[in-house]
């Protein structure tokens, strides 16, 4: 028989029945969760985003109006009303912009330039325009948030190697060409060639051009000697020079150049096809300079 004490103290090893019992390790508890930081919330009014797209700014078109983009897409220009643009990736990560003219009646197609300086492209039925930065917004532009594929990114760009051709140029009434500060061409009222000779990429071409008559008309290209290539010359390739007797530059001196000529709608009387525009300075006597770029060489349209 069993005798128990009653009132006695239980003690911890032993059960009821006074049996050993192994003690249970204690439950450890658990920590209670951390306050969350608080939420920040721009105030009231204030854009997610403060950096605009590169087009947000003022800009001076081709048909001598300004037009001013704003950030939500709007745009307001001096002869078309209030166009609207939107923007794309295009081909080696170049920024394209549609824009919309009249509600939708017609619209342009512009790439901008590496730059952010200039817009250049066509419109609906293919005629070139383009444009030129007069006021850019005054934060930088967004990053974009689509990331960029990456066999674009690791595109090498091909080298172009130096062309052997003849310069070809139409004025009226006359005009010279120099290339790096050398006297390569006089034409006349007739159109003239130069002799064969090696252009490339950096060469710096000046133009001076004189007119004492009517109809300012200045149209040039160099075609390859193989047929193959053209180098075409477009008012957006070339800037207006300080004064008609500029015959080189220097990169600091072309960055200075701010206007362009403009296009001179006139039928080209060169053989050869291009995508050259006939086009004039600021003067009856004056002179126009560029520096010969990859996008200006092209395949020779048939």
């Amino acid at each position: 028989m069993l005798f128990i004490a009653i009132g006695a103290p239980l003690r911890a090893e032993t059960d009821f029945f006074g049996l050993p019992v192994t003690p249970k390790p204690a439950t450890p508890k658990r920590p209670l969760p951390a306050t969350p930081p608080p939420v920040v919330r721009p105030p009231e009014g204030v854009a997610q985003t403060s950096k605009p797209d590169p087009i947000v700014g003022e800009w001076r078109w081709f048909d001598d109006q300004n037009v001013k983009f704003f950030a939500d897409g709007r745009a307001n220009s001096e002869k078309t009303g209030n166009p609207t643009w939107t923007v794309t990736v295009g081909k080696n990560l170049t920024r394209e912009y549609r824009i919309r003219w009249k509600d939708g009646a017609f619209a342009d197609v512009l790439t901008l330039s590496p730059d952010g300086a200039k817009l250049d492209g066509t419109n609906d039925t293919g005629t070139h325009v383009w444009a030129t930065r007069i006021a850019a917004a005054s934060s930088p532009p967004a990053p974009s948030a689509t990331p960029l594929p990456i066999p674009a990114l690791l595109r090498l760009a091909t080298p172009v190697p130096a062309l052997k051709g003849k310069f070809h140029v139409s004025a009226a009434d006359s005009a010279s060409i120099y290339v790096n500060g050398a006297k390569v061409l006089d034409v006349g009222y007739k159109p003239g060639r130069s002799g064969e000779m090696e252009l490339k990429v950096g060469d710096h071409v000046v133009a001076h051009m004189k007119v004492e008559g009517f109809g300012r008309k200045f149209e040039m290209l160099f075609a390859a000697s193989d047929g193959t290539k053209v180098v075409s010359f477009r008012a957006i390739d070339f800037k207006i020079a300080p004064g008609p007797e500029i015959v080189d530059f220097t990169p600091a001196e072309f960055s200075k150049m701010a206007r362009t000529p403009k296009v001179e709608r006139r039928k080209s009387d060169l053989s050869i096809k291009s995508y050259s525009d006939n086009l004039w300075g600021d003067a009856d006597e004056c002179a126009i300079a560029c520096t010969i770029a990859s996008k200006m060489i092209s395949q020779q349209p048939k």
